[in-house]
């Protein structure tokens, strides 16, 4: 019963979770934390300036602050 119910994924998962790195964790942390500003700003932009064009600024203020973190961790 216990192979049936998804006893093996559930296993895996256990065993990941305490492999995750903190740093992963902080990160993740400060992600969800931002995430209310983030909706706030696209939503203003979208009001002022329309849909299409806040969702390319919001892309690119998104790649213009990840492209300097990828190449600290790529390092």
């Amino acid at each position: 019963m216990f192979r049936l119910s998804g006893g093996r994924p559930s296993q895996l998962a256990a065993t990941q979770a305490g492999q995750t790195p903190l740093v992963a964790l902080g990160i993740l942390a400060a992600c969800i934390g931002t995430q209310p500003f983030g909706t706030v700003w696209i939503g203003f932009l979208a009001s002022r300036a329309g849909a299409p064009v806040a969702t390319a600024a919001d892309a690119l203020v998104a790649l213009a602050l990840m492209v300097p973190v990828a190449r600290l961790v790529l390092r």
